[in-house]
């Protein structure tokens, strides 16, 4: 955004421009056309690599709460073996 004081200065210079002839709207309409479409691809490489970059870690979560899930699944398996073994003989879910 500009200040108020950035504009007045633009005016000027547009209007000393336009006095002394050297002023061509179209050129400088082109050139702020150019210059919007390189912020703006610069925009979107910027957000292409963060898409990528946020993909790839949540690839990567996934697969470390599948692992987590995995050894949990585990931990309960040879939890209940433990208990199953060691468990008294009158104990109801002894088999």
């Amino acid at each position: 955004m500009s200040t108020e004081s950035e504009k007045s200065g633009a005016r000027e210079r547009d209007s000393q421009a336009q006095q002394n002839g050297r002023w061509d709207p179209v050129d400088e309409t082109r050139a702020l056309v150019e210059k919007l479409s390189t912020i703006q691809r610069q925009s979107l490489d910027q957000l292409a690599e963060t898409t990528s970059a946020v993909m790839k870690l949540g690839k990567q979560s996934v697969a470390a709460a599948a692992d987590v899930a995995a050894g949990w699944g585990r931990v309960a398996a040879e939890s209940a073996r433990v208990i199953a073994e060691s468990a008294p003989a009158r104990w109801p879910f002894r088999s």
